[in-house]
């Protein structure tokens, strides 16, 4: 199960959003409770948005793939749709 945010990030940047990367990734680690495991049940979620790189505050000495993992933040553009459906997260 995926679920994604379409979120601008030009106004609060990483900071401002901390709390939605936080939930995301509390989100993810619940993947590894025994309720979950026993049904086959995966959980992940994204931030997608359309903000360019540089306009991110918070995010000057990043790029995309570290934007994706750490702060689980997904750029909409090229092939973000192959990426949402067929990455494990």
């Amino acid at each position: 199960m995926q679920f994604v945010e379409p979120h601008g990030m030009h106004h609060g940047g990483i900071s401002g959003n901390q709390d939605r990367i936080d939930a995301l990734r509390d989100l993810e680690e619940r993947n590894g409770d025994s309720q979950f495991r026993s049904e086959n049940l995966t959980v992940s979620g994204r931030i997608l948005t359309h903000t360019d790189l540089k306009d991110i505050p918070g995010a000057e000495h990043s790029d995309w793939l570290t934007l994706e993992r750490d702060h689980r933040i997904l750029r909409q553009g090229g092939d973000y749709i192959e990426k949402l459906l067929t990455t494990p997260w």
